[in-house]
């Protein structure tokens, strides 16, 4: 039997995330600046994210970069609106726990009330080298669509359930499968199903529009939403993708 990461990728013409605890002084006393208190909470809480080629929709890696949204960027972290994290329980419980200190907020709410200032450039952390695009390395299968959805401009949600051509030659376990849409910006979410050989696609490659998945046969295996962080099981426990069935996946389009 054979053991992959699988690597989902969604192509979409278009129509239109942590690290280790920061430490800081907690005082009230003393400026804060970018350079010396920011930008190491942002190169640990939010560049995975937010990163030039990142899921997020602006890079927060530089002061000239982060500058201007800092308004907003206080308002995130004091509503705990982000990092996004949508699980309750003490702070540190889980791992890989993106939210943020006490302490890690009110140095971001200080700097920003008091003018955002960029401090002295020299204390910059290094910056981080993004030599993989894949946090659990790279994947042993990927699996494109058939054909790109061109999403058409709508006030209302949309879904598609596409199918993908790769069927199974053998009984195949799975301890990670991570989805890449081809524009983030439309997509709400997206989960991935495991699809009987008894269910046949559209020449398409994807069933377009109302569509319910679980009533012809599928099984949902996995979930995708924009902020998810890539989930690999421990060694010695993967999903049974059994020989002969293929993926589909259906995406929640926004309007």
């Amino acid at each position: 039997m054979k053991r992959v990461l699988l690597l989902i990728v969604l192509s979409l013409i278009p129509a239109i995330s942590a690290g280790n605890l920061v430490s800081g002084s907690g005082s009230e006393k003393g400026p804060v600046t970018f350079s010396k208190q920011i930008a190491p909470i942002f190169r640990n809480r939010c560049e995975e994210c937010h990163r030039q080629g990142g899921i997020a929709p602006m890079p927060l890696a530089t002061w000239e970069q982060a500058r201007p949204w800092a308004k907003s960027i206080r308002e995130r972290v004091i509503t705990r609106d982000m990092p996004p994290f949508h699980a309750a329980g003490a702070l540190g419980r889980y791992q890989r726990d993106p939210r943020l200190t006490d302490e890690e907020i009110s140095l971001i709410t200080r700097w920003v009330d008091r003018g955002a200032p960029r401090g002295n450039p020299k204390e910059m952390p290094p910056s981080h080298e993004w030599k993989s695009s894949w946090a659990n390395g790279e994947p042993d299968l990927v699996l494109n669509v058939r054909n790109s959805f061109q999403l058409k401009a709508s006030p209302t949600d949309h879904y598609v359930f596409f199918v993908y051509d790769h069927v199974f030659a053998e009984d195949t376990w799975v301890r990670s499968i991570v989805t890449r849409p081809g524009n983030t910006k439309v997509v709400h979410h997206a989960n991935t199903h495991l699809v009987p050989p008894s269910l046949k696609a559209p020449e398409t490659g994807y069933f377009d529009g109302d569509f319910d998945p679980g009533a012809r046969g599928t099984i949902m295996i996995a979930g995708w939403a924009p902020g998810a962080n890539d989930v690999m099981l421990p060694e010695g426990v993967a999903v049974r993708i059994p020989k002969g069935m293929r993926f589909g996946i259906q995406v929640h389009y926004g309007p």
